[in-house]
């Protein structure tokens, strides 16, 4: 693709109203047709959730007419999914308006109860909660294999996300019946807490409508709490440190695994962090995993020991590299930090 498109870049946008972006844009010459799927296209003539699928070779760009003021709508799966869509789509056509009458959605046979769909919860760029919603319903079947059994440590944003935020662990009294949870004892608040289990689509809708952004699962599932799944070491980049320092942390964490035999996995994080997933196949405790974690963490820091360090609390602008074990019950330490400054 970028052999394509190469050719083709110009400095300024061939649209006559330019489009607003995230990032400085490269422009190029509209001169390649593409197949996209999408899920609808908006009032504002915009596909949301749009895919790239391919080049088409058999089309001229003059043949591609997209319809004005056409709402075009993706395929449901079922009439559930329909069902939602609607609402969702309703809702951001009324995310400046007051607050929309709550309304209830079957999917199976759970009802999930959705409230204030038109709640703005990224002001910038126009999202709203129906739009979260929408999101965790389209994803659900590559979400769910890797929450299931899993309890949730859940970080809610009941304002979107520019307004405070708490976590919330206990299932609680208003959790519908049908939500499934596990209980599991806290040395920290000396009781036993309801942890959530997600294990469908409606818990997982369920929870997304209660302002949960961002949803943690452990590492380990409630049939082997005691043993991780696997290890994640999270890179996070400081204010005056470089990708590339990220890259390298990555790289040399990667030696030392590939050195004792480990396999590991690399995946983005956030903007401008690494994940470095190491699978323990839940054969090995906490401490045993921690301890691991430590001793890998000393092999980076001798590899790369003018940015990495073992200290904690530094003042200083640093990469954290956390060895970030499996969550464990509450009340017990579960992690290992591995810290870059620069």
């Amino acid at each position: 693709m970028y052999q394509k498109l190469k050719p083709l870049i110009r400095k300024t946008s061939p649209f006559a109203t330019t489009p607003k972006t995230n990032m400085p844009a490269t422009w190029v010459q509209p001169k390649l047709v593409a197949t996209i799927k999408y899920s609808e296209l908006t009032e504002e003539h915009i596909f949301r959730h749009p895919v790239f699928i391919g080049l088409r070779v058999d089309k001229a760009p003059q043949e591609v007419i997209i319809p004005k003021n056409e709402k075009v709508m993706a395929k449901a799966k079922n009439t559930t999914e329909k069902h939602l869509k609607s609402t969702v789509a309703k809702a951001s056509k009324k995310e400046n308006t007051a607050k929309e009458k709550d309304t209830t959605i079957k999917i199976g046979k759970q009802e999930v109860k959705l409230t204030n769909q038109s709640k703005l919860y990224w002001p910038d760029e126009g999202y709203t909660k129906g739009d979260l919603i929408a999101y965790y319903d389209q994803m659900s079947k590559f979400i769910l294999p890797y929450l299931k059994d899993r309890p949730e440590s859940l970080n809610r944003f009941p304002n979107g996300i520019k307004g405070p935020s708490f976590y919330h662990k206990d299932a609680g009294d208003s959790a519908p019946d049908w939500v499934n949870s596990v209980e599991v004892y806290s040395e920290s608040n000396n009781k036993n807490i309801d942890y959530i289990v997600c294990n469908d689509k409606a818990t997982l809708l369920y929870l997304a409508n209660l302002g949960c952004i961002e949803m943690n699962p452990w590492n380990s599932t409630v049939k082997k709490q005691e043993h991780p799944t696997y290890l994640i070491i999270d890179i996070d980049p400081g204010d005056k440190n470089t990708f590339e320092q990220v890259i390298d942390v990555a790289m040399a964490t990667k030696q030392i695994l590939d050195e004792c035999g480990v396999r590991s996995y690399c995946k983005t994080s956030g903007s401008s962090g690494l994940h470095v997933f190491v699978p323990m196949g839940n054969k090995y405790d906490y401490e045993h995993v921690k301890n691991f974690a430590h001793l890998t963490a000393m092999k980076v820091t001798e590899l790369l020991p003018d940015f990495t360090t073992l200290e904690r609390n530094l003042k200083k602008e640093v990469i954290k590299n956390i060895c970030r074990l499996p969550a464990k019950p509450p009340g017990t330490n579960h992690c290992q930090r591995l810290q870059c400054a620069t």
